[in-house]
């Protein structure tokens, strides 16, 4: 079994509000990837305006 680890983040999301125009709005999210895909899943929420939250290893 190979580690998995789970991400906690937040991102800026804009959305097109009906009165106020362009309204920004932050969508938290928990995504397991795979150990060996971690630091490209980090590398994108930091291009993307996000911040991680929390990060756990799980598996042994």
């Amino acid at each position: 079994m190979s580690r998995q680890v789970r991400i906690t983040a937040i991102m800026p999301r804009r959305s097109q509000g009906v009165d106020s125009g362009r309204e920004i709005q932050n969508v938290y999210f928990t995504k397991k990837v795979s150990y060996d895909q971690w630091t490209p899943e980090m590398t994108r929420i930091g291009r993307q305006g996000g911040t991680i939250l929390k990060v756990e290893v799980m598996g042994s």
